[in-house]
């Protein structure tokens, strides 16, 4: 997996508590997505424009709502650190969070995108050539430390969903008035 790639949302409408109250499924539904990592920046996008059977396409939502506007590009796992490459091989705390790298000429097998420039791993069996050291430092307010485990990545977005207004008899009121929303479960591979 390239470390530069976009993410994708997946939408569960299986694990809903009562399917028996309403047939519906995604409800259709005006919806604001907000990107918290880029300064609450909002994107728009209706059932039609960003919803399939195989999930929410978060990059459907557009600036304007519309497939002709600019879509929404989340934060790659990349950006969440600065990146230096050396000038010789590490030693000491320096070599904390560094990686000996391989330049390649495109993106094919890049693990690393810095700048215009690919870069994977270095494999000590069959490279050969320059050996180029990468170090990693989290940005600034894009990572938690937590003295039992490992440290964290910080990523948000915030989706908010505008349901149509429900219509039909008072009989019937409460199946009518059920959305769908209720219970949807949403993940990331």
């Amino acid at each position: 997996m390239q470390a530069f790639e976009n993410k994708k949302l997946i939408v569960d409408e299986n694990q809903r508590a009562d399917k028996n109250i309403s047939g519906l499924g995604f409800p259709d539904a005006n919806m604001v997505l907000i990107d918290a990592n880029n300064y609450n920046k909002p994107y728009y996008a209706d059932k039609a424009l960003a919803y399939s059977n195989s999930g929410l396409d978060l990059d459907k939502f557009t600036t304007d709502g519309t497939s002709s506007g600019t879509p929404f590009k989340p934060v790659q796992l990349i950006n969440f650190f600065d990146i230096y490459i050396l000038d010789s091989e590490p030693s000491g705390t320096d070599a904390n969070f560094t990686v000996k790298c391989k330049k390649l000429d495109n993106s094919t097998g890049a693990t690393i995108k810095v700048g215009n420039y690919y870069y994977r791993p270095w494999k000590e069996s069959t490279d050969t050539g320059t050996a180029y050291y990468l170090k990693f430092d989290y940005k600034e307010g894009m990572y938690k430390g937590n003295t039992n485990v490992d440290d964290y990545l910080i990523e948000d977005y915030y989706i908010t969903f505008f349901t149509k207004k429900a219509t039909g008899t008072p009989e019937h009121e409460a199946i009518v008035k059920d959305t769908s929303i209720y219970h949807l479960i949403f993940s990331s591979p």
